[in-house]
């Protein structure tokens, strides 16, 4: 598990993230390799550059606001260490990371260890968390979505964006002419990457694009209460 490639010794010994499609019934997968601790280390990145989100509630009735996250980073970093190092690797499978609209499965192919049981794992103090199965020789950790995105009757969601599209957004009020392809490889990334944040930029409201593909320029649309 040391090894720079450990799957050449140890079976599936890596992380899959597979997440839904925003839009589509289709799932997307993201394979992490290397050691057990860079894989955890990368499976962090990638849920601050990817799926964690805040969004800015503005009261109704004062003039503060309030920055709310969809999933906590350390909730998200506790469960998915522990699924990472507590797998019991003589087993086949991967560790499977699952994102879906209003939560994440953490899917580990081990039993907890005695003492220890699924039961006594729901009564902890994370009310949130919901732990299966019973029985099985496996155990799935479910993290919900924030309740107070879905229900905050005296306030109203203005902004909701990742870590990677608030970088997206500091590149381009630097410099709004630039492709797609520019921006990819300023931030090391693949193409493919950065238009899948731009267009769920845009169905945000947050940028635009005017012009044509070869002298256009990216405007950031400012949001007004």
């Amino acid at each position: 598990m040391f090894a720079e490639k450990p799957n050449k010794f140890i079976r599936n010994a890596h992380v899959e993230i597979i997440r839904e499609i925003d839009g589509t019934d289709k799932m997307e997968s993201k394979k992490f390799e290397g050691p057990v601790w860079i894989q955890a280390k990368q499976v962090s990145q990638y849920f601050k550059d990817n799926i964690q989100s805040s969004y800015t509630i503005r009261k109704t009735d004062t003039i503060e606001h309030e920055i709310i996250y969809n999933y906590p980073l350390s909730a998200f970093e506790e469960l998915a260490i522990n699924v990472i190092l507590h797998k019991e690797y003589d087993t086949p499978e991967y560790v499977g990371i699952y994102v879906y609209k209003d939560s994440i499965s953490f899917l580990n192919h081990n039993r907890p260890l005695p003492p220890v049981t699924i039961e006594s794992l729901k009564f902890n103090k994370s009310p949130e968390l919901k732990f299966y199965p019973d029985k099985d020789n496996y155990t799935n950790a479910v993290m919900s979505i924030s309740s107070e995105l879905l229900i905050n009757k005296n306030s109203e969601t203005t902004t909701k964006t990742t870590t990677m599209q608030k970088k997206i957004l500091e590149i381009i009020s630097e410099n709004p002419n630039l492709s797609v392809k520019d921006i990819a490889s300023t931030l090391g990334l693949f193409v493919d990457g950065v238009r899948y944040h731009i267009n769920k930029m845009k169905k945000l409201g947050l940028i635009e694009y005017k012009g044509s593909s070869k002298s256009g320029q990216w405007v950031l649309i400012e949001k007004t209460k």
